[in-house]
């Protein structure tokens, strides 16, 4: 899946035209409200910190409460068996 990084290795979703896209599969299976709760640095590249820490690729971490980020993708998973549930039973939206 294609990613997009802001200036400072945040997540995106969608690209505003200024952001790098980077291809990855870390976050396959992935809901966009979750993408968007992480910094992800790819390999061969470096992000600082504002204390002037450093940090190499590849390299993920939430900037979101992590608790927060796994209710969401939970309510996304469980949106998700629900309609192929529906579809099953034949029920459309």
């Amino acid at each position: 899946m294609i990613i997009y990084l802001d200036s400072d290795f945040k997540c995106h979703t969608k690209n505003d035209g200024t952001f790098m896209p980077v291809e990855t599969d870390f976050f396959n299976g992935k809901c966009d409200e979750y993408i968007e709760g992480f910094r992800y640095v790819p390999e061969g590249m470096t992000w600082m910190r504002d204390d002037g820490m450093k940090f190499n690729g590849f390299f993920a971490m939430p900037v979101m409460d992590v608790t927060a980020l796994k209710q969401i993708q939970q309510m996304y998973e469980g949106q998700s068996d629900m309609r192929e549930a529906l579809s099953i039973l034949g029920v459309t939206e």
